[in-house]
């Protein structure tokens, strides 16, 4: 590639698009890190609310677990070395935000009233994160069929396998 020829600046501008990009993405992912913080915090504070019976205490664990496994799976997903992981562990994500909707909904008897509205926001926040996480990995796995499908392009006009479509 000859210095200031068209493929040159094509390539700069391309990663210049990349690292916007990059950058974008980082605000995103700070933004629903610090969501999926905030809601396994919620969940903790509305637990200690809850009235202590045997099937709650069971009930009040795993929603604890659970809404804290949302957000260190996110965080797990945000260091992902290839794309098959990090939709894997966003799958993980979307699994715990779905385990704690369950969880929410059980521990409906009994609550007093504030404690009951904390519950409906909780559960309408776990709907939420699920189908954040849903798009993610519907947005990410289209991502991948479509640079999987420029690449083989791109390869096969290379090596002249069929003509190009200019």
């Amino acid at each position: 590639m000859r210095r200031g020829s068209p493929d040159e600046e094509t390539a700069h501008s391309y990663f210049l698009t990349i690292d916007i990009m990059d950058h974008q993405a980082t605000a995103v992912n700070s933004k629903l890190s610090e969501r999926t913080r905030v809601f396994a915090k919620d969940v903790r504070d509305f637990v200690s609310k809850t009235p202590r019976t045997i099937a709650s205490l069971s009930d009040c664990r795993n929603l604890i677990r659970s809404s804290g496994a949302i957000g260190a799976n996110y965080v797990d997903a945000d260091s992902a070395p290839s794309t098959r992981s990090f939709v894997t562990r966003i799958r993980n994500c979307r699994k715990e935000a779905r385990q704690s909707q369950l969880w929410l909904r059980l521990l409906d008897n009994k609550l007093e009233a504030s404690a009951e509205d904390i519950r409906k926001k909780l559960l309408n926040e776990a709907y939420e994160l699920d189908r954040i996480f849903s798009a993610v990995i519907t947005e990410t796995l289209d991502k991948a069929a479509s640079q999987s499908q420029e690449s083989i392009v791109r390869f096969a006009q290379e090596f002249r396998i069929f003509p190009s479509r200019s």
